[in-house]
């Protein structure tokens, strides 16, 4: 993960995505100008003292990009429909659980349930405002 906080634009990238932050709620440096982070190594700015190179990211970073992550997914549900909501999260429960049907397995008769579970959802009277989720077998 690349990581870009700077403070006083309150802006975090997140592997270039870019979201603005109100990091007052962050127990960020008061003197902070700026953290880079590569993935492995990088550097925070200070606006009084010198630089600081980093092996590891200090733990108000993983704070911004914890609020980096609630900022977005606001954003995309947002923008999103009620039914792509839903449809998303149906899509991921498939896709968690398509390792069962590889063709050289047999999916037992309640994994097989629950994914026709999971593609019916669309069918529900009350989608896509309340929808009952099938119970995953073990």
């Amino acid at each position: 993960m690349k990581l870009t906080v700077v403070a006083d634009d309150s802006t975090v990238l997140v592997d270039g995505v870019h979201a603005e932050i109100d990091l007052t709620a962050i127990a960020i440096p008061n003197n902070l100008h700026a953290l880079q982070w590569d993935g492995s190594t990088g550097h925070i700015e200070y606006k009084d003292v010198e630089n600081e190179d980093i092996s590891s990211l200090p733990s108000w970073a993983s704070d911004c990009v914890t609020a980096h992550v609630a900022a977005i997914a606001a954003m995309e549900a947002d923008t999103l429909t009620p039914e792509e909501l839903v449809r998303i999260e149906r899509d991921f429960r498939l896709a968690e659980t398509d390792w069962w049907a590889v063709s050289d397995r047999t999916m037992t008769a309640a994994q097989s349930s629950y994914r026709q579970a999971l593609r019916d959802i669309t069918g529900q009277s009350s989608f896509p405002n309340n929808i009952t989720w099938p119970t995953k077998p073990s």
